[in-house]
């Protein structure tokens, strides 16, 4: 299993392929990926989202089992409105 709560969406491009690419090298087919990601935003100095989309094409080996929102209750700061969801995917 492999845990991201809240470190892919803040990656630029090149360091999400590489991160993908990793995930998929170090696990094992049947292995499970937890992603909480914010949603895509454009709000200086934060990061830059991450939407379903691009997470099933990054982890194009995966298979996306469910996505849900976050409720891990209220945030503050400038992301407090920024929607959160979890994501589940299982490798191929």
């Amino acid at each position: 299993m492999v845990l991201d709560r809240g470190c892919f969406h803040g990656l630029c491009d090149s360091q999400r392929a590489g991160c993908a690419a990793a995930v998929t090298e170090l696990t094992t087919p049947g292995a499970t990926l937890l992603m909480m990601a914010y949603a895509p935003k454009r709000i200086p100095a934060a990061p830059t989202g991450l939407d379903e989309t691009e997470l099933t094409a990054r982890f194009a080996g995966w298979r996306l089992v469910s996505s849900q929102p976050d409720d891990g209750g209220e945030i503050a700061g400038p992301l407090r409105n920024v929607p959160r969801t979890w994501y589940r995917l299982t490798r191929a």
